[in-house]
């Protein structure tokens, strides 16, 4: 488990050196793990580790030996090898280990177009293999140049009430799939959406991976399959596994009618706000705050993103910023990303009324920390933010908690220092979805 350790104590918080040296080095690390994915060539192609989202147990399947000779070949699962990956088609599926023993040296494997040279263990020669469960193939045995024998993995799964077989991706989760017809097989999908059309009038392109163990489409092609859906549709086909059972799996998808670039965002709730001026000041007290915040997607992981507060307590304190966003690193299956704030603020403070509102632009800089599914709830995301202005002329900390799905709280901290002027506050508001355009 990867733990970030932000802040060693309430005076580290309060320094600025400190902030910088360790956001660059989480920024570093989580760079670290996102260009670190390892390649699993006797697989299926170059794969990344993924969560495992329902049980797997590999007494629900189990390897067949189809003779073309008599043969000497012990093959076998190797217990607890089951890892879930994720691959290029973006489709989380489990492999396993299998283990094989040939009599000689003239024996090797051919698996996904790889020749593999077993290794000699006393009399024996040995070779372990990654299978993905779900799409695993053949594995070709050759003695010289002759096919010797076939090795296939099929799924010995029992329907039961409680034992799911399907594994639905987080990434298709906005989309209220439902699956049906295949209830004596695992299957494992996949969603990849695009915008497609004019910009301002762009439309979704959904596009599905999926695989089966048992079950191939008729002209008996290997899986994954891809459906690309434009509308909210139904999709039906006929499946036959090589015993020649039949199948006819449904899928059905509900996709947005219009995708939008531009969203926005209401915040409201109650902040304790204080303010200080000419060493006069204003004690703590409860002021309405309300808030708007805004996004405009540029491509996937780019943004535009801007937000204005407002609080108001006998002194008036408003704070805009417009930063550029970009996603530049993720981790633990792209379920947590970090994501630079880079751009530019205004402060508008005014202490009682008869005195003058002043209005000044400040640079602090700031990051994201987003973890997808938080807490293992689907579409519900817990945002880790801050502000802080490197300068030493300006004395500005924006930190905030957001936790939600569509409509979100946040608990929010903002503290403003300058020249013996002083406007600082936090607290808890509710934000509901508003308008969305483009």
């Amino acid at each position: 488990m990867l733990k970030l350790d932000l802040y060693a104590n309430f005076s580290d918080f309060m320094d600025k050196n400190i902030i910088g040296k360790k956001l660059l080095i989480i920024s570093f690390i989580l760079l670290g793990l996102s260009a670190s994915k390892p390649s699993y060539s006797l697989s299926f192609g170059p794969v990344n580790i993924g969560e495992s989202r329902i049980p797997i147990e590999l007494k629900d399947f189990k390897l067949r030996l189809k003779k073309f000779k008599k043969h000497r070949i012990k093959v076998k699962f190797i217990k607890e090898s089951v890892q879930w990956v994720r691959t290029e088609a973006n489709l989380l599926t489990p492999r396993a280990r299998v283990a094989f023993s040939l009599p000689s040296n003239k024996f090797y494997l051919n698996y996904n177009g790889q020749s593999i040279i077993l290794e000699k263990r006393k009399n024996k020669y040995y070779s372990e293999i990654y299978i993905p469960l779900f799409n695993p193939g053949k594995i070709t045995v050759y003695k010289e140049n002759e096919k010797y024998s076939e090795v296939v993995v099929r799924s010995n799964f029992k329907d039961q009430k409680n034992k799911p077989n399907k594994m639905i991706d987080y990434s298709c989760s906005r989309y209220n799939l439902n699956i049906s017809g295949l209830e004596d097989d695992y299957i494992s999908i996949g969603c990849h959406l695009e915008k497609v059309g004019k910009f301002g009038h762009e439309k979704p392109r959904l596009e599905l991976t999926w695989s089966t163990t048992n079950y191939r489409l008729p002209n008996m092609s290997e899986p994954p399959y891809k459906i690309i859906l434009s509308t909210s549709s139904k999709f039906s086909t006929q499946l036959i596994d090589d015993e020649g059972n039949k199948r006819l799996i449904t899928i059905e998808a509900t996709l947005p009618k219009r995708l939008k670039r531009v969203k926005t965002a209401l915040g409201f709730g109650p902040y304790l706000f204080r303010s200080v001026e000419r060493e006069k000041g204003l004690h703590w007290d409860i002021a309405p705050a309300f808030m708007i915040y805004g996004k405009v997607d540029i491509r996937k992981k780019t943004s535009f993103r801007f937000f204005d507060a407002v609080v108001y307590n006998k002194s008036v304190f408003n704070n805009f910023g417009l930063y550029f966003a970009y996603e530049v690193a993720n981790a633990l299956d792209k379920r947590f990303e970090l994501i630079p704030l880079l751009g530019l603020q205004t402060l508008t403070f005014k202490f009682e009324n008869g005195d003058p509102s002043r209005t000044e632009i400040i640079y602090p800089q700031g990051f994201e920390a987003v973890w997808k599914h938080a807490f293992n709830k689907k579409n519900y995301t817990f945002v880790y933010g801050m502000f802080v202005d490197p300068s030493s002329k300006v004395d500005y900390k924006n930190l905030w908690v957001r936790y939600g799905k569509g409509y979100f709280w946040e608990l929010n901290y903002i503290d403003w220092r300058k020249n013996g002027k002083l406007a600082s506050m936090w607290g808890l508001s509710v934000g509901i979805p508003f308008m969305s355009f483009f």
